[in-house]
């Protein structure tokens, strides 16, 4: 079972086990002397640059498409999933070694406890700031499923090589999350 995050028919963020991978908390790239590789670098680490346009995509398309819904007087119960996604030409490797092993003197890690694998995809937590987030209290009083600061500051970014983009496209994410949002 993967990880999964989703929106839930209140348009609010909650976080699930599905299929055995936890979402990752720290990205950082690495860059070789291959062809291609650090072009167009800015100031700003790539991975955070497209996680806030994805986030930033996500909190727009959600604004839109609550829009009609500030204004629609409906019984009628709808549900929206959001799941922001960014593909990237990237090689993506994980490791689930525990930085807290490291030495406190220059942060190195022991060589045997340094592991790493090639991936197709991740999910990645990432901090969200007010300006990302949103704009969904026109909506009136939620009932929220998950913990209001989890919501407001924390989202999990789907993050998809080259390789792994049918393996996480075929995946069934709106049957798990109907059956989630009980």
């Amino acid at each position: 079972m993967d990880k999964i995050e989703g929106t839930t028919a209140t348009g609010l963020t909650t976080s699930r086990t599905v299929m055995d991978v936890h979402p990752y908390n720290l990205g950082f790239e690495v860059k070789t002397d291959q062809k291609g590789d650090g072009i167009g670098s800015s100031d700003k680490s790539p991975i955070n640059a497209a996680i806030t346009q994805a986030l930033r995509n996500t909190s727009g398309f959600i604004n839109y498409c609550f829009e009609k819904l500030r204004w629609t007087n409906t019984n009628q119960q709808l549900i929206y999933r959001f799941i922001p996604v960014i593909f990237t030409t990237a090689n993506l490797w994980v490791s689930d070694v525990d930085i807290g092993k490291s030495n406190l003197s220059d942060g190195k890690l022991p060589n045997d406890l340094v592991n790493a694998k090639k991936v197709d995809w991740i999910w990645f937590n990432q901090n969200r700031p007010d300006t990302l987030s949103p704009d969904l209290f026109l909506l009136g009083k939620q009932n929220y499923p998950v913990s209001y600061e989890y919501y407001k500051f924390l989202r999990s970014v789907a993050i998809v090589g080259s390789s792994g983009v049918e393996s996480f496209l075929t995946k069934d994410y709106p049957s798990y999350l109907q059956n989630t949002d009980k």
